[in-house]
């Protein structure tokens, strides 16, 4: 998966401790957004759709609901006892220096000398965990952006087998 594109990975600096436990590996995003030319994109699958609007209060109305899971769909047999994974599902991504003309007004004196997006934020609905300085390590998918709790779990457990799949080639 290293060389999937909008793979990401999260490694905590320094020696283990606790300002730098957690090592996370999340790809294959659900969906993105992507922010380019002033205009907010939806990318899911080979689908692309805009969103209107000034792009900041396009990314708001984007922006996916808070939604809190029950602790059964997410930890089986205590696997997740006492453990708080900082990161199992949601938006991460990157913001460009050029994100700043959406925020800000400046002179457009220097030109443009990346083609990249000024924002790319994939919705990750299964992440990979490592704690450093137990070497545990754990497999989270939520089964978003299902509603229903048992069909979520069956979503769940079919991403993991498709991303499992990946990670060792078969």
């Amino acid at each position: 998966v290293e060389n999937s594109p909008h793979t990401i990975f999260l490694e905590s600096g320094g020696s283990a401790g606790p300002d730098s436990r957690w090592t996370i590996l999340a790809f294959d995003p659900l969906w993105r957004l992507e922010l380019r030319g002033g205009a907010l994109w939806r990318i899911e699958g080979s689908a692309t759709a805009s969103i209107p609007g000034p792009p900041l209060q396009a990314l708001a109305r984007a922006w996916p609901p808070r939604v809190a899971l029950e602790a059964g769909a997410i930890a089986e047999a205590g696997a997740l006892a006492g453990v708080s994974i900082p990161f199992a599902s949601g938006l991460a991504g990157y913001l460009s220096y050029d994100l700043k003309d959406q925020i800000e007004r400046y002179p457009h004196r220097a030109r443009r000398e990346s083609s990249c997006a000024d924002l790319s934020l994939g919705f990750y609905d299964a992440v990979w965990a490592w704690e450093r300085s137990s070497g545990r390590g754990w497999v989270l998918a939520t089964g978003l952006p299902e509603k229903d709790s048992r069909r979520r779990v069956e979503r769940a457990k079919a991403r993991l087998a498709l991303q499992w799949e990946r990670i060792v080639g078969a």
